[in-house]
């Protein structure tokens, strides 16, 4: 008669179903495909330099800052990919990956970030790119560029892309070591062949891109390639300290490339990111590979270049003030070169002063009718030829030196090149340029300002300088051992000097305290030999 049909539950079988369902609930919404972090000691970063430089050592510098874990592939070998920056090439590049990802190719939870380093800097740590790349949901992803290079024919090969860039640069790239490995085994060409050729031709064939699951970086969310992008990416600091934004996208790209003509641009960016300077501690790499002389015996050897281009107001107290510099006068050499007749008188009466203290002292008279880029080659190549120099210091017959240890404060920075900050009181002027405009002359740089003004103390990587400079003898004799550095075209003397280096160092890559002011009676590089020229203000 169904006398079980309307017999109540018992409320304890009720409880514990309540129960059952209390534990599940948390799961009912769970996403099961999705993955969980990735680990940080699961991201390899892989690079190649057959040489070591100053942009190499600014890219370990970031790498090292942000602890990630870096293989250097090609070390002691010669450079075979190419001549230039401007120049197809860097097949050498793929070639070694291929041989390392070998080693690598079933190691289906590493991933893998191949980058260019002597144009590269961090700006965020492993945790970030891991993160971003995990939100890609591709196998790999590389970086992305408004400029297609080398082949402008396969444009029309590229998916269409309605916001973002459109086109591959092999200067970045991440993924899983399986599918990278995966790339870079199809490689069957030569050293000197196109990298970015290579991995586009991979990218803009259908069936391998959707075969390896490839994917671009269309808003610059992990790389940033500067080329055909300076109005998109600004310095903007965050709790004190800087980051690269692309304003843009609204994106905090992790890794900033200098590619092409932009290498101006990227030293701008690595005078603060990653921490090379910030709002709160300032100047982070003033002290970093410094050298103490008050610890050491024996001086080094410095060649002093004065150079009197044009009647000089107060030359005789210029003279006299070298005299009273902070360094022993036996490490000194002096190189003369007078271009003025009138100040002939004055310069009989410091040499008839200064032999008694100093050794050497060359005098290039007006009488030899040298132009001011000649004798500026021939005092640097006094020092150039002479095995025991070890520094040479320029300096111009119109800059006051008003602080005795400056020689010394230089050298202890223990830069390639480096030049102290010389401006006129209650002025803007200064001896150095913070950008250049497209024609190769002056920019002014956001920061320029603050730096003349002392707002902003430390070591700044900067395209021009002049009057003033100290460079290492070793730097003479390698990187810089061409003896016509003053003449370039129409330039004057310190920008044909300027522009050799810079372009130099395009070159080699694809090969404080407290302010004080030095005066300037009348108004008138580096070596991140990359090239780097650091300017710095002392106490």
């Amino acid at each position: 008669m169904g006398c079980c049909a309307g017999k109540p539950q018992p409320p304890l079988l009720l409880l514990l179903l309540a129960l059952v369902l209390q534990l599940w609930s948390p799961c009912v919404g769970a996403d099961p495909e999705r993955p969980s972090s990735i680990p940080t000691d699961k991201l390899l970063v892989i690079t190649v330099a057959t040489k070591e430089s100053d942009g190499f050592h600014r890219f370990m510098q970031s790498a090292k800052y942000f602890n990630y874990t870096v293989k250097v592939l090609g070390q002691g070998e010669e450079w075979r990919g190419g001549a230039g920056i401007n120049s197809i090439g860097g097949g050498q590049k793929v070639r070694l990956m291929k041989e390392v990802m070998e080693h690598y190719a079933n190691q289906e939870d590493l991933v893998v970030l191949f980058t260019e380093c002597f144009d590269v800097i961090f700006a965020g740590g492993p945790e970030e790119v891991l993160k971003k790349f995990q939100k890609s949901n591709h196998k790999v992803v590389f970086a992305a560029d408004g400029i297609l290079w080398p082949d402008k024919r396969l444009a029309d090969k590229y998916p269409i892309v309605h916001f973002g860039k459109r086109y591959l640069n092999s200067g970045g790239f991440i993924g899983y070591a399986p599918y990278i490995n995966r790339i870079v085994q199809q490689w069957n060409l030569q050293d000197n062949d196109d990298d970015q050729l290579f991995y586009t031709k991979i990218y803009i064939d259908p069936l391998k891109r959707e075969a390896i699951n490839i994917t671009l970086d269309h808003k610059c969310k992990i790389f940033q390639t500067l080329n055909g992008a300076v109005d998109e990416v600004v310095l903007k600091f965050e709790n004190g300290k800087a980051r690269a934004k692309n304003v843009f996208y609204e994106t905090l790209p992790v890794a900033l490339n200098g590619n092409g003509p932009t290498k101006i641009l990227l030293n701008y960016f690595g005078n603060y990111v990653p921490n090379a300077w910030t709002q709160d501690n300032g100047c982070t790499l003033c002290d970093l590979d410094t050298i103490d002389l008050s610890t050491v015996d024996v001086h080094p050897n410095v060649t002093i270049g004065i150079f009197i281009e044009q009647p000089t107001p107060f030359l005789p107290r210029f003279l006299d003030i070298l005299l009273t510099l902070d360094y022993p006068k036996e490490a000194l050499k002096l190189f003369i070169h007078n271009k003025e007749v009138y100040h002939e008188k004055d310069i009989k009466v410091f040499f008839d002063k200064a032999k008694h203290e100093i050794s050497t002292i060359k005098i290039v008279g007006p009488e030899e009718n040298l132009s001011q880029a000649e004798a500026r080659n021939m005092g640097m190549d006094f020092c150039r030829q002479d095995e025991s120099c070890d520094y040479y210091f320029s300096i111009d017959a119109d800059v006051v030196l008003t602080n005795p240890r400056t020689l010394k404060i230089l050298i202890e920075q223990n830069r390639k090149i480096i030049a102290p900050l010389v401006t006129r009181h209650g002025k803007l002027w200064s001896n150095f340029w913070g950008a250049l405009s497209p024609d190769g002359y002056y920019a002014r740089s956001e920061d320029y300002v603050d730096i003349v003004q002392g707002n902003r103390v430390g070591i700044w990587n900067v395209p021009y300088m002049a009057n003033v400079y100290l460079i290492k003898g070793k730097t003479l004799r390698s990187e810089m051992n061409e003896r016509n550095y003053f003449v370039r075209d129409k330039l004057d003397p310190d920008m044909a000097l300027c522009r050799n280096a810079r372009e130099m160092t395009l070159q080699r890559e694809k090969d404080s305290p407290t302010p004080e002011t030095f005066q300037m009676l009348s108004p008138p590089k580096v070596l991140f030999l990359f090239i780097f020229i650091y300017f710095c203000l002392f106490n």
